[in-house]
């Protein structure tokens, strides 16, 4: 027990030693999400309800269950939102493994460990998951959000998805959402060290502007996986491989364990195609090899919007015919697409149909071919399919999953290229259209599931990756796909994937625009108005009112203050003011009228002292005392002389202990653009001396002062 506790102690004491360190560290913060973990884990258990047949819950629900009884903490639960805290133990929802994947694991096994392994905490704080720990955050955050959004905002996520089409996307060009996003990535940097560095140097998230689609394809069957759509179909591959594999497995133990795999995979899969329809995510320019500059214009174009379409289609958005309500969800072919913290009511729309696709595979994969038939036969049966079926033009019924089976598994939607070729059915047959669509996925899963079994890819990766999506199983979909053929084999399993892949309605490295997020040198002019009381409640009390006007130099980061746009690590400022005594006694001009020369250092002290106490205790709660309008702590010091006498005097000091934000400008700004500084009220305490012309001497032993200062300034950009 000694050894263990001195082991202990020495891990506990290099945290404490490591956790200032790791404070500025999180400072740098150029990560680039398509959408921030509560917009991921909501869009996954939305499509569940919203699009998904009936019949996909259940199944994920009883590998959900599985995992649960195996010690993964996942919640049986699937469609379990977000703000509601775990129903059953230490569990992350289901929706909630979309947003560990690929930003908080890079494999299926990192994953499972990340929701199994409890993690050492320093006392008295419980040891955690990290995906728990991870979560807790994230529902904080969101819990917030919905507390204090803008209604525009908020409207995105509450309402009814039949009610979203045509929707106003006017919340989209507010900044405040970005305010909820820098807090949780500040909150998840000092619980996940590897947050911010887990894929760095890939391109794994992202769209490969350089390529299109077929190429993009080829490249993958051979290996090159560093983009969105390769991520995505390598870890769907293997997800419905494994499940597919799971369901002729003879022991129990044995097929748990690989439907739970299969979890683990599809949880990839869910979180590249959602990483896929995020604007800032589909306009990346390769050129662009700056981080920073990177960063400035994912955020540009998640903010701002960009115009998108289905990337398989030939027809422009002009020339789209009305959709087919009978065989379609109804969506659009043409939306204007957001992301990261800006989601509008067209990204609900299209990235729920894009993740019902993908868990409408997974779930069917679950299933063996005579439980597939058996669900396809009684749904023929069901009244309430039984109108639709047997009318071409009625529309989809809500309640109908071999319908919406049908619709969100077809292989060629009505946006595609080329006549469809005739099948066994009557062209006006819905049921009989509806059954031969699951039924042939189900024949192609098979196929599937007999291939040489897949290795699992990793999101963090830029290298090739050999044997994780083979050329077999990949086959030639875009090949059928724009001869029209009926799709066989393998097509049929791929085509709905990327049927409704998004791609930009324009070249995107035509297009420009970057945010500034608050990052990197400037150069400020400064102006302040204050008031200093002196030697409160004694006889010898004075009220001192100043104007000043200085020049200074900062270093700012997104991690300071993440709901404010003055985000300085550090700054130093020179400057002078002029007093005038307005109550009190005075003898003499430099008593009635103190001029000083000022020195300041500004760094929020107390600000990264609370980032390291997160860090050390790996949990984000420290951060929720960092405040957002007012902030209390240390954040900075100022040295005051006297330019009564013919050299400067040191005549007074004081640091600052109170931040007051005045007004928050909530309109976006440009990178590299000179602007306004936030006005800011500040509460500063210290010592001076009475009389201006006598130095300080002992820094304690003079008059004590309080001062509330007004201050803002212009500033511009250096280096940009």
């Amino acid at each position: 027990m000694s050894v263990i506790r001195s082991v202990k102690g020495r891990i506990a004491i290099g945290r404490l030693v490591a956790a200032a360190c790791a404070a500025a560290s999180l400072l740098w913060n150029g990560s680039a999400r398509a959408w921030y973990f509560p917009e991921h884990a909501e869009l996954t258990r939305l499509a569940l309800r919203d699009y998904a047949p009936r019949f996909v819950s259940e199944r994920i629900e009883s590998v959900t269950d599985e995992a649960f009884a195996d010690g993964i903490g996942i919640c049986p639960e699937a469609i379990t939102a977000l703000r509601v805290d775990p129903p059953k133990g230490d569990c992350v929802p289901y929706g909630a493994l979309a947003a560990l994947a690929a930003d908080h694991a890079n494999t299926a096994a990192d994953l499972q460990n990340a929701l199994s392994a409890k993690r050492y905490r320093l006392p008295p704080l419980p040891n955690r998951t990290l995906g728990a720990l991870v979560t807790d955050a994230a529902r904080s955050t969101w819990a917030d959000f919905l507390a204090d959004g803008h209604p525009e905002d908020l409207r995105v996520w509450y309402k009814d998805i039949s009610t979203l089409e045509g929707s106003s996307d006017a919340g989209a060009h507010s900044t405040v959402a970005r305010d909820y996003v820098r807090t949780l990535d500040t909150k998840l940097q000092v619980i996940d060290r590897g947050y911010t560095s887990r894929a760095a140097g890939a391109k794994t998230h992202f769209h490969d502007a350089t390529l299109s689609t077929t190429a993009i394809l080829m490249q993958a069957s051979v290996g090159d996986l560093d983009n969105a759509l390769a991520q995505l179909l390598a870890h769907h591959a293997r997800s419905l491989q494994l499940a597919v594999t799971s369901t002729y497995a003879a022991d129990a133990k044995a097929r748990r364990s690989l439907r739970v795999e299969a979890l683990m995979e599809h949880a990839f899969a869910l979180h590249f195609v959602e990483d896929g329809f995020a604007a800032g995510h589909i306009a990346t320019d390769p050129a662009v090899q700056d981080p920073v500059r990177r960063a400035q214009r994912h955020d540009f174009f998640n903010r701002q919007g960009l115009a998108v379409t289905r990337a398989t289609t030939e027809y422009r958005c002009q020339h789209q015919e009305p959709t087919d309500s009978a065989r379609s969800s109804g969506s659009s072919a043409c939306w204007v697409a957001h992301g990261d913290g800006f989601a509008a009511a067209s990204d609900r729309i299209h990235v729920e149909e894009a993740i019902a696709i993908v868990q409408t595979s997974f779930a069917l994969a679950l299933m063996s071919r005579a439980e597939v038939a058996a669900m396809v036969r009684d749904q023929a049966a069901d009244p309430a399919c039984s109108n639709w079926a047997q009318h071409r033009h009625v529309d989809a019924p809500d309640d109908c999953d071999l319908a919406w089976g049908a619709i969100l598994l077809n292989p060629f939607p009505q946006w595609v290229h080329g006549p469809v070729q005739s099948t066994t059915c009557d062209a006006e047959d819905n049921g009989c259209w509806a059954q031969a669509v699951l039924l042939s996925f189900r024949e192609a899963l098979e196929a599937i599931g007999v291939q040489t079994p897949l290795r699992p890819a990793s999101a963090g990766l830029s290298a090739a990756q050999h044997e994780r999506l083979s050329a077999e199983i990949l086959g030639e979909p875009l090949s059928t796909l724009s001869a029209g053929a009926q799709p066989a084999g393998f097509d049929v399993v791929w085509l709905p994937v990327l049927t409704n892949w998004p791609a930009a309605q324009t070249e995107v490295t035509t297009l420009s625009g970057a945010d500034d997020f608050g990052y990197g040198f400037k150069v400020q002019v400064l102006a302040s108005a204050a008031a200093s009381y002196s030697s409160p409640v004694q006889d010898s009390s004075r009220l001192t009112t100043w104007g000043g006007v200085g020049l200074g130099f900062a270093f700012r980061t997104q991690g300071i203050f993440p709901h404010r746009y003055a985000r300085d690590l550090i700054e130093v400022n020179g400057g002078v003011a002029q007093g005038l005594l307005m109550a009190g006694h005075g003898d003499g001009p430099a008593e009635r009228f103190p001029s000083v020369a000022i020195l300041e250092v500004r760094s929020p002290i107390s600000t990264l002292f609370l980032y390291g106490l997160g860090w050390a205790w790996c949990t984000g709660d420290p951060i929720n005392f960092v405040g957002t309008d007012t902030t209390f702590g240390i954040f900075g010091g100022r040295l005051y002389y006297s330019l009564a006498n013919e050299h400067l005097k040191l005549t007074g000091w004081d640091v600052e202990v109170v931040d007051l934000m005045f007004g928050k400008q909530d309109t976006p700004r440009t990178a590299a653009r000179s602007g306004l500084i936030d006005p800011e009220g500040r509460i500063r305490i210290g010592f001076r001396s009475a009389d201006p012309r006598v130095p300080l001497g002992d820094p304690f032993n003079k008059e004590f002062t309080i001062t509330f200062e007004a201050n803002s300034g212009l500033f511009t950009p250096l280096f940009n």
